[in-house]
């Protein structure tokens, strides 16, 4: 009966067991269905407000994108393309790319979102599965239509994306190509008869058809209208000029004397060349409207005439620039060091270039627009590319003598280095022209000119940053008075800043003038372009998406999260610390643990603003506790102690510092070992965690400030305030001893053998030291001889004991005479004297 009972109680516990479990399941089941049913409204909430676009919009989209793409490579296949083509199509193919990645990136979280969600839903109830609600079927249906529309826009857009990339490549290459093609085209050489022959004969067909162009335009149009604009644009330039002259006059007023400082050249000679090109460029330019409003610039002149308006404008130019820089008649104003005969000749030379490139500039566009015949066009570069060479020869052959003796060794190192691709541009230029590539010839006498130009104007800009940067650690110069009077910037630190604005300027002059130098070397500006926007927004880079921009915007959140950092920890060292009754440790420790708290959060910050997933940094922290758990304690110890060096900087180079017993300045550290260099050149290699755990005495942490102490001791016969004033008085002496805080003398004891002194002055640059010391010491044996003051030699006083019992046995042989005619003994010293040891150096 109690078997029957236990059974049925057993069966009963089982049931209800089974019972609660299937409670439970149901309840858990519910519970899911209700979180994916929020989940999925909140996540059709957020669908509804980013008005994603229809299945019939991204079918759209992608189909003209796959139009756009096929026309190109149809394009590329067939072979009818040119270069003004090519870059119209790189322009096309660019602008895609981005609208591509564009919807890429707004398309691509929706699908990923739909994904999550139907993840959270679950797969549908199978059989005998409690069944799920009608709104969580609508809603499951409703994202698997969402997924599958945004999910296959989103593939079908990357496949167009790699695609048009893969185009882009293909168009570069094919524009290169035809560059290089155009460039290295090898015609007919200009030194042959029959080429000459060809040319006089067709510049005689040539001229008659000018001649006719020419007076068919003048029977076309007024003589008066061209006449009286032509004197209103000449009036305009010879009252822009009177007056710009007058403002180069009034600007360029220096007093006699030294020459003005460099910074002030070379800003002046950039609002000066302004100031002489303007009149011509403006008087140009107005002729140039003028013709155009009259309507007098028709076919072919509509061609010709913006050539020959940026013809004269870059003769302009250049020859204002040449005469500003050399300055042939104001010496204190010339930028180069050269003679005033050698600036004549030279600013000749270089606007003869400017005409021959103006000159050659127009003509070249003439030949095109004519379609004159071959052999002219083949003279014409020719004769072009000679001038240009034999002008940069007498440029070259030029002797640049120095107006100043102290500047012929800088001079001429520097001549040698500019004459030699100079040279070897003119031979290049002689013989590509002799051998029949005069597209050569004449691209390089070109770029030679606009390049130079160019560069011209970088290197005067780039001397102007540097004499501009280093007047801040100056503190003769303007520049450095004002940072330490409005900022209180000490010495050292504006000379810092004056080395971090240098490369920062110099850097955003560099990419600032790499566009203009790429222009001129066959690229586009729809190359620049992308290249600027790859640089600043993202570039693949072996898989891996590098943005400038996001870089920039990463170390900005860093060193703003390292400034709110330090504003907290002042405000909680003044507003909560110093009120309370804490001890000086807690308060540093509780200090130091924000301030690394707070680097630690913004490097993290910094960190996932880049994309930088922490899985990545769990892998190399891995990795590095295995290295090591394998033997590497040591290195990655001096390798954690180095950072600590360099970002907390106890110890920097130059510091002057003592590791036990090695003494000598910081000349490098690194993030293993730190180099010393002693005081006799040896150079002394230290781990760094021995600086870290070891105690390093640094002479200049926090400044170069100092102490001496000299110590000295005089004569008991001296009076110790006439020697205490004779101490100070030589302290105070000394140029190098600061008089704040002033120099102390102490008596220090009462020696054996002298009074003891200490003297203690302040230097301000310790590392002098050892001189100041020696120099002191000197003078002070000066004036205590001076004032008959002096140094006692040490001494020892030496007791005998029984000396009175020594004296009377000494003296017997005196009271007493002896029976034999013996003298008697000579009396000896005395038992006790005074010994007198050398002299301690």
């Amino acid at each position: 009966m109690n078997t029957d009972f236990v059974n049925c109680k057993n069966l009963h516990t089982t049931q209800l067991a089974k019972r609660n479990a299937t409670i439970m399941k149901s309840n858990n089941i519910c519970i899911k269905l209700l979180f994916a049913t929020l989940m999925s409204l909140m996540f059709l909430t957020s669908l509804a407000q980013a008005q994603v676009p229809d299945a019939g919009e991204l079918i759209r989209q992608t189909t003209i994108w796959k139009k756009l793409l096929d026309r190109a490579d149809a394009q590329i296949k067939n072979g009818t393309y040119n270069d003004i083509q090519l870059s119209k199509l790189t322009a096309e193919l660019e602008k895609t790319s981005l609208e591509i990645k564009q919807f890429i990136t707004q398309n691509e979280p929706f699908s990923k979102d739909a994904k999550i969600l139907l993840d959270k839903l679950g797969k549908p109830p199978k059989e005998g599965e409690p069944a799920e609600t009608p709104e969580v079927a609508k809603q499951r249906k409703e994202l698997l239509k969402r997924f599958t529309q945004t999910d296959g826009a989103t593939r079908s857009a990357t496949s167009l994306l790699e695609r048009s990339e893969q185009i882009r490549k293909i168009v570069h290459d094919l524009r290169r190509n035809l560059f290089t093609n155009q460039i290295l085209e090898k015609g007919r050489s200009p030194f042959t008869l029959s080429l000459w022959q060809e040319g006089v004969s067709d510049l005689s067909r040539i001229s008659n058809k000018v001649s006719k162009l020419a007076l068919g335009w003048s029977r076309q149009h007024s003589n008066q209208q061209l006449a009286l604009l032509a004197l209103a644009a000449v009036a305009l330039g010879l009252a822009l000029f009177a007056l710009m002259r007058f403002g180069i006059d009034i600007y360029r007023t220096y007093p006699d004397g030294p020459p003005p400082p460099f910074f002030k050249q070379a800003a002046s000679a950039g609002a000066v060349s302004i100031m002489r090109a303007l009149p011509l460029i403006i008087a140009a330019t107005f002729f140039y409207g003028g013709l155009h409003f009259l309507g007098m610039l028709t076919y072919p002149y509509d061609l010709l005439a913006p050539v020959a308006l940026g013809a004269f404008c870059a003769i302009a130019a250049i020859s204002a620039m040449s005469t500003t820089l050399l300055a042939p008649k104001r010496r204190l104003w010339r930028i180069f060091p050269v003679a005033s005969s050698v600036a004549r000749r030279l600013n000749m030379l270089i606007i003869a270039i400017a005409l021959v490139y103006g000159i050659d500039l127009f003509l070249n566009a003439l030949n095109k627009t004519l379609l004159m015949p071959l052999s002219l066009t083949i003279l014409q570069s020719a004769i072009a590319s000679v001038m240009f060479a034999g002008l940069l020869v007498a440029i070259l052959r030029t002797p640049f003598r120095a107006h100043s003796l102290a500047r012929r060794e800088q001079r001429s190192s520097s001549t040698r280095l500019l004459k030699m691709p100079l040279w070897l541009i003119v031979f290049t230029v002689m013989m590509a022209t002799a051998l029949g590539y005069i597209s050569l010839a004449r691209f390089l006498t070109q770029q030679t000119v606009v390049t130079g130009s160019i560069l011209i104007v970088i290197y005067l800009t780039h001397l102007s940053i540097r004499e501009f940067t280093d007047s801040f650690g100056e503190p003769d110069r303007s520049t450095s008075q004002f940072l330490a009077k409005t900022f209180g910037i000490g010495e050292q630190r504006r000379e810092q800043l004056g080395a971090v604005s240098m490369l920062a300027l110099n850097a955003v002059l560099f990419l600032s003038a790499l566009p203009f130098l790429a222009l001129q070397w066959g690229f586009s500006w729809n190359d620049v372009l992308s290249w600027s926007r790859q640089a600043l927004f993202g570039f693949e880079f072996g898989g891996l998406t590098i943005s400038l921009v996001t870089i920039l915007i990463s170390f900005a959140l860093f060193f703003f999260g390292v400034i709110v950092t330090k504003i907290f920890q002042r405000w909680l060292d003044k507003r909560i610390l110093s009120k309370s009754r804490s001890q000086t440790g807690a308060e540093d420790s509780i200090k130091t643990a924000i301030g690394y708290l707070g680097i630690s959060i913004s490097a993290l910050i910094a960190l996932s603003y880049t994309g930088i997933g922490f899985g990545n940094l769990a892998i190399v922290a891995g990795a590095l506790s295995l290295g090591i758990g394998f033997g590497l304690q040591s290195i990655v110890n001096n390798f954690v102690s180095g950072l600590i060096l360099l970002v907390e900087r106890p110890i920097k180079v130059g510091d002057w510092i003592n590791v036990g017993t090695d003494e000598g300045n910081v000349r490098r550290i690194s993030v293993r070992s730190t180099e010393i260099e002693t005081f006799d050149r040896s150079h002394i290699i230290i781990p760094n965690s021995e600086l870290i755990s070891g105690t390093v005495k640094n002479w200049t942490l926090r400044s170069p400030l100092g102490r001496v102490e000299i110590n000295i001791g005089v004569s008991y016969d001296a009076d110790p305030d006439e020697v205490h004033d004779l101490l100070l008085g030589v302290a105070k002496a000394h140029p190098a001893v600061l008089e704040h805080p002033e120099p102390q003398v102490i008596f220090m004891d009462f020696g054996p053998s002298s009074l003891d002194f200490s003297l203690r002055a302040f230097l301000s640059d310790i590392t002098s030291s050892l001189g100041v010391r020696s120099q002191l010491r000197s003078s002070i044996l000066r004036a205590l001889r001076e004032a008959n003051i002096s140094i006692p030699f040490p001494q020892t006083d030496l007791h005998l004991a029984d000396i009175d019992r020594l004296e009377a046995a000494l003296r017997i042989p005196q009271d007493r005479p002896s029976r034999s005619s013996k003298k008697p003994p000579r009396q000896g010293p005395r038992s006790s004297e005074r010994s007198k040891p050398p002299q301690k150096s």
